[in-house]
This record gives C-alpha cells, sequence and structure tokens, in this order.
C-alpha cells in the first residue's frame, strides 16, 4: 500500500522529532520514520538536547502544556590525561576566568574569537556554505551582514591550524577539538573541518536538559508528535526512489511504502545509512557511525571537577583526534576513542564515541561488525572510561550497547538531482536549525 505524505522525516533524536512536529504544526501531513528506534537506540537517548529550545518553538508547540521544564548544561568539560581538565560554560565571564587561571594568557584573546566565531554565523554567505540550503537565520547581531576578516583559505582549512592562529596552550585547543569534532566524529586536520567551529559557540547550541525529576526533551517531543497527529514508524527504509521529479517513493521494510513530496534527513548521519549523498559542505560528511553505551554503576562514582550534569569528553591530545577519525575511515576501531559522556543520575552513564568504521576493513576486505567487535568496542570505551573514572570498571553491573544503523540503499540519490530531499547537516544547534529548515522547505516546496 502507498500513502500520500506531505513532509517525511527520517532519523531519529531531537532534532527529528523537532523536524517532523513543525512540519505538522504547519499545516503539512507529517510522518516520521525513526530509524533509531528500529536500530535499538535508546528513545531518549542522551540526556542534554541538541542544543536549546528556541522561544519560537516553545510558542509554536505550546511546549509549556507538556509540563517541560528545562535548564543549561552546565559546562562542556574535557579530561585530559594525568588529572588535567578545561572547562568551557555557556557565561563568557566565567570560560574568560577559568582560562585565565589554565592557560598562559590565551584568556586575553578568548573573546575576540567568540566575536569572530557568531560574526561569522550571522554571515548568510557562510550560513550558505555550511548547508543551509537558502534557509532564513535570525542573527543575534541584528543585521547579518557581520563577517570578520578571516581568509577563505583559513575557513576550508582544518579545525587545528585554525585555532592555533588564535590560541597556544595545547590543553585549550584539545579541549575545543574534543568538544566540536568528537561530537560530531570529524577529523581535527580534515580540510574544511574548521566551519563546524563557529556554530558550536551560538548561545542556541548550548544543551539544556530536563530539570530533576522533568521528562527528556525527547519524550516531549514525541507528545508534541502525537497531539498534532504525526505519523510514527519504527521500521527500516529498504529504498528510497523518485516517484517523479516532484515526489519520492520510500519503500519500508514491513513492505508499506510512502510517496512523499519532501524527505527530510535529521542528520548527514542518518542519509548515509541509507546511501543518500547530501551537500558538498564538509558538514553534510557521514562517513562514520555512533555507539552510545548506556551503563548501570553498582555503587555511586564522583563526578569529576564536581560538575553535576555536566557534558564531558576523554582526549589526550589534537592527534588523538585525528588519528581517530583517520583509522575509523579506513575501517579500523582507533586505538585511542575519543568519548564523550553524562552522568545521567548517580548510578547511570551514557558514554557515546563518533568514531566507530561503518565497515570493518581486514587485509583490505570490508566486512559487517559481529558480536565480537561489539564486545571489543563496549570494552575500548569502559577502558577510556576507567582512564578518567578510576574503578569504573569494577563497579559497572550492567552494560548496554547500541550502534548507529548502516544499511545502505541499493541506488543512492543526491540531493543535487531531486528536489525536495533535505539534509540537515551536522549542528551543535540542531534544534534551532530542524525548525528554521523545515519552515524553509515547506515555503519553498
Amino acid at each position: 500500500m502507498t500513502t500520500p505524505i506531505d513532509f517525511v522525516v527520517i532519523g531519529g533524536g531531537d532534532t527529528a522529532y523537532c523536524a517532523a512536529a513543525v512540519a505538522a504544526s504547519l499545516g503539512a501531513r507529517a510522518t516520521l520514520i525513526d530509524i533509531d528506534q528500529d536500530a535499538g537506540l535508546p528513545v531518549a537517548g542522551a540526556h542534554a538536547s541538541s542544543g536549546s529550545v528556541p522561544n519560537s518553538l516553545w510558542r509554536r508547540l505550546n511546549l509549556q502544556n507538556y509540563g517541560l521544564a528545562l535548564e543549561p548544561t552546565p559546562a562542556f568539560t574535557t579530561l585530559l590525561p594525568k588529572g588535567r581538565m578545561v572547562s568551557t560554560y555557556q557565561n563568557d565571564s566565567q570560560t574568560e576566568q577559568l582560562l585565565a587561571e589554565l592557560c598562559n594568557g590565551d584568556h586575553a584573546y578568548w573573546r575576540d574569537f567568540l566575536a569572530d566565531m557568531r560574526n561569522l554565523e550571522d554571515c548568510s554567505a557562510f550560513r550558505k556554505l555550511t548547508g543551509f540550503n537558502g534557509a532564513t537565520h535570525k542573527p543575534s547581531n541584528g543585521n547579518g551582514n557581520g563577517s570578520p576578516s578571516i581568509p577563505d583559505s583559513k575557513l576550508f582549512g582544518d579545525a587545528a591550524s585554525f585555532l592555533e592562529d588564535y590560541f597556544s596552550h595545547k590543553d585549550l585547543i584539545t579541549h575545543l577539538l574534543a568538544q566540536v569534532m568528537a561530537q560530531n566524529g570529524m577529523g581535527a586536520a580534515t580540510t574544511g573541518s574548521a566551519l563546524a567551529l563557529p556554530g558550536f559557540f551560538l548561545e542556541e547550541a548550548w544543551p539544556q536538559q530536563p530539570s530533576p525529576g522533568g521528562a527528556p526533551l525527547i519524550e516531549v517531543l514525541r507528545q508534541a508528535c502525537e497531539t498534532l497527529e504525526v505519523e510514527i514508524i519504527s521500521s527500516a527504509v529498504v529504498e528510497i526512489g523518485a516517484r517523479t521529479r516532484k515526489r519520492r517513493s520510500i519503500v519500508l521494510s514491513n513492505g508499506d511504502s510512502l510517496d512523499a513530496s519532501i524527505v527530510y534527513f535529521a542528520s548527514p548521519n542518518d542519509a548515509a545509512s541509507l546511501g543518500v549523498a547530501a551537500g558538498a559542505s564538509p558538514l553534510h560528511a557521514a562517513p562514520l557511525r555512533t555507539a552510545q553505551l548506556r551503563i548501570t554503576l553498582s555503587d555511586n562514582i564522583a563526578v569529576p571537577g564536581g560538575e553535576d550534569g555536566a557534558m564531558f569528553q576523554i582526549a589526550d591530545s589534537i592527534d588523538e583526534i585525528t588519528e581517530a577519525f583517520e583509522a575509523a575511515s579506513l575501517g579500523r576501531l582507533p586505538v585511542r576513542l575519543p568519548v564523550g559522556f553524562q552522568m545521567i543520575d548517580e548510578n547511570t552513564i551514557v558514554a557515546t564515541t563518533h568514531y566507530c568504521p561503518r565497515t570493518l576493513c581486514e587485509d583490505g576486505v570490508s566486512r559487517e561488525w559481529t558480536s565480537q567487535d561489539k564486545q571489543a568496542l563496549t570494552s575500548a570505551i569502559i577502558s577510556r572510561l576507567d582512564s578518567r573514572l578510576p574503578g569504573i570498571s569494577e563497579k559497572t553491573s550492567e552494560r548496554q550497547l547500541s550502534l548507529s544503523a548502516n544499511t545502505p540503499i541499493e541506488t543512492p540519490i543526491s540531493v543535487f538531482d531531486h528536489d525536495g530531499v533535505i539534509v540537515q547537516p551536522h549542528r551543535h544547534d540542531g534544534i534551532a536549525v530542524a525548525e528554521d529548515l523545515v519552515e524553509w522547505a515547506l515555503s519553498h516546496g
């Protein structure tokens, strides 16, 4: 049976549910194909959101009616070797004060660096470069024309070199790369990776988490979708094709098919898992897979630095991030795996790594992941956590590993070949971007 749909979202997590709800609120007949649920990934995902929830989205979806209560994540913290750590905070002065204590004068350049990053994000030409397909944006400085005098060669260069033009302290540079690159599975020395930096420093990019006892944002967005009569399907997609120039056919594993006017992928990873080529922007690249390990502890463990609710990254050096990306891109599990984690409660940790090969390669031959490979990945994540949280391996009572899907369709399509196929780029302000892009897509569809 083929069902005509105005707007189909393929993906999972906050951004997918946000996109579907926004489309329905604008009058579209919307369907969400939650491939994360089909792959066995937890519905609630990690504790924090994909950026903050804009006021416009609160009003559009009447989120207050669902009892949603959010508070900012207190800090981004990178745990470095030998007990060193660097944190950045939503309050710029607080970050500057910490850097003054840690980073040999680099704090003096922090404000200028932030101003350059935020001015870039307000520049419409830059946003088109990073994959916004012409979508509108409400600039924070009120004009949208501000742009620092940064040469194009730097913007299209690698993130590590870009940061070294501003800062000299290796721990600070490693921290920023770990927080920006490792959250997207990008390489620090990859050409074009500098384009990922500005979005991290937007106000809309600062993640939020539920107030104590509150429901995760994704659960509230799911309720909003149900209220707006979004059809939510937990199924694998086995084929995507062009029915006409304006319509796409989506075949599901259960045999049903959808006839869609607009197909919206919630991330480049969601698109890549189905063999769909995204845009030319480096922020559309998705060569890797994501693993999430949910750990239940038999005993409490101290929060590093005392920052309850902080988002942590484990990284040893700049080179580690580059080497991890290169290894995973070649089909190997990195020797030193960049891992992020968050303490969900006293007895639960959710750890994530975005540096998992799509397929594994041995002696030049690619193969799929086996149960033994997943056990090795679990051990590698536990080992990395143990390097910063000593004793965690002995306190682990339960482990649940989820690996994002990798099911390429037989005939890939490209966003350049068909109108109405949209891939949301890697962004730290994912929720705000989803709202903007969906509104733009429906007004131009």
